[in-house]
């Protein structure tokens, strides 16, 4: 006997017609019992397009045929052994089957009459009633059996198989469609015979366990005996090796500073003026300085001349000092011009490469650990308390998850962090800019992130009250400063398929 397919994804086989017997019988025309209701099943392509059974294909139409006949059809169609039980009523069938796999388009006819069927171990297939084959499932002894997984996590494949075991297919006391469907309404199983488990549809098997073993990646499996094997087999497929992705990131961090500074101030001063900030006055022997004037001159130094001429402002760093003194009778004007232009770039460069399994996370990171005290009281009683250094990631954070298609493109999930640390008087400011995207890339292009730019302008304005806000000429009477900073982060990602893996329509080896 031939042994259960797995459905696999094929190129769709020529429709196959049915042998001269199965034709006649398929095409007999009986007139249906006064107790019995004929009803109508249409399965068109469009209809059961998700179930892709490699098994032939068959068009054929049933007009008032008894389903025994019609299972009798199948049977000499697959070459299968198809048994019907004894509670099998006797029903007309009228259905009209467009190019389906045999065995899709015989759960479809089963589940329009209330009907399902199971495949023993030996393959046989037996169609019985769904309350039947639910109430026999519920008495059938457990079995258990070791799945040996070598690429996938036996946490997932365990709890897949835990849906498996417990999923539930309504029938006719759920409130489900049954026998007495509408004309051209399409049946569509979940499990076609000798295409996957052998749980029949509308049977809720609800019976049994898998529970993961982390140390040996298995997963035992309890089921009932008539489904334990299927169930191993669709753990088997769901063992598949992964494809590998290589993600190559290049990270660029630019810094621009543009600095301009102006800045003019006047001194007034005597030879025995000490406060001038351009021109010190004299020493006297006692280490003191000298606030003496001449005596037909009222004495102006001090703060007050300090105030008035705006003697401190100056420009840190000057790249130009222009000095210009005349004199004023016993004092001495200075005027002071003070004049920066500055622009510093800063190029910073990293080229991670990691490479990381099909749908997990590569956390790729270019920066340091910045180390800092919290800011927390000490310990009661007196008693100094212990200091906890603490520390925080800055610079340049990269999280990629892959997921390769079947195309051969590469879908990802983006998500940087820029951080930097300032340090205040009230602690260590962190700040953070991130952003998340989602992307699809071919194989071996390369995508550009950008928009991580942050400028920063301060502007300060120091100088003689009233006159520094004056229109036009006020920047003459004091220290005018603009800084501009600019922060740009660019970000290329290449990501590369190094190992296709396993394709679902492969069996696993072992």
């Amino acid at each position: 006997t031939a042994a259960a397919a797995t459905p696999a994804v094929t190129k769709p086989a020529p429709a196959v017609e049915l042998p001269p017997r199965a034709a006649e019988t398929a095409r007999a025309r009986t007139e249906p019992a006064e107790d019995v209701r004929p009803m109508r099943t249409v399965v068109q392509q469009s209809a059961i397009s998700q179930q892709r059974s490699p098994q032939p294909r068959i068009s054929v139409t049933y007009q008032g045929s008894d389903i025994r006949d019609v299972l009798a059809a199948f049977a000499a169609f697959s070459g299968r052994t198809i048994i019907p039980s004894n509670a099998v009523p006797a029903a007309k069938v009228d259905a009209e089957i467009r190019d389906q796999p045999w065995d899709v388009a015989l759960q479809a006819i089963l589940a329009s009459q209330n009907l399902a069927a199971t495949e023993d171990a030996n393959g046989i297939i037996i169609v019985d009633t769904q309350d039947r084959i639910a109430a026999r499932a519920q008495t059938e002894p457990l079995v258990t059996r070791i799945v040996r997984l070598n690429y996938q996590r036996a946490n997932a494949v365990a709890e897949q198989l835990r849906q498996r075991i417990m999923q539930c297919i309504p029938s006719e006391r759920s409130g489900s469609s049954s026998g007495a469907q509408s004309p051209g309404a399409s049946a569509q199983p979940s499990t076609p015979p000798g295409g996957g488990a052998g749980t029949a549809a509308g049977v809720c098997v609800g019976r049994g366990t898998a529970t993961a073993d982390t140390v040996t990646n298995s997963v035992s499996l309890t089921a009932p005996s008539s489904l334990v094997d299927d169930l191993v087999a669709f753990g088997e497929t769901l063992d598949l090796r992964q494809p590998q992705v290589n993600i190559k990131a290049k990270i660029i961090l630019v810094n621009r500073t543009d600095l301009d500074a102006l800045g003019v101030k006047y001194d007034l001063s005597t030879p025995n003026q000490f406060f001038s900030q351009i021109v010190q006055g004299r020493d006297l022997p006692d280490g003191s300085k000298s606030t003496a004037t001449s005596p037909p001159v009222v004495l102006l130094g001090g703060n007050t001349v300090s105030a008035i001429a705006n003697a401190s402002g100056s420009v840190p760093g000057a790249a130009l000092k222009v000095i210009y003194s005349t004199a004023l009778g016993n004092f001495d004007f200075s005027t002071f011009l003070d004049a920066l232009q500055e622009v510093s770039l800063l190029d910073v460069q990293a080229e991670p490469s990691v490479t990381i399994l099909n749908n997990r996370t590569a956390e790729l990171i270019s920066g340091s650990q910045v180390p800092f005290v919290p800011t927390a009281g000490g310990a009661g009683g007196g008693l100094v308390g212990v200091i906890n250094v603490e520390r925080v990631q800055t610079g340049v954070t990269l999280r990629v998850t892959p997921s390769v298609t079947n195309n051969r493109h590469i879908m990802m999930r983006v998500e940087t962090i820029n951080s930097g640390a300032t340090f205040g008087p009230n602690g260590v400011l962190i700040d953070n800019n991130s952003s998340k995207s989602e992307l699809l890339v071919p194989d071996g292009q390369t995508v550009v992130i950008g928009g991580l730019t942050q400028t920063t302008v301060q502007l300060s304005k120091s100088g003689i009250p009233l006159l520094v806000d004056l229109p036009l000429i006020g920047r003459l009477f004091g220290v005018t400063s603009r800084t501009e900073t600019r922060r740009d982060l660019l970000i290329l990602i290449t990501p590369h398929i190094i190992d296709d893996g396993l394709q679902p329509t492969e069996a696993p080896r072992r």
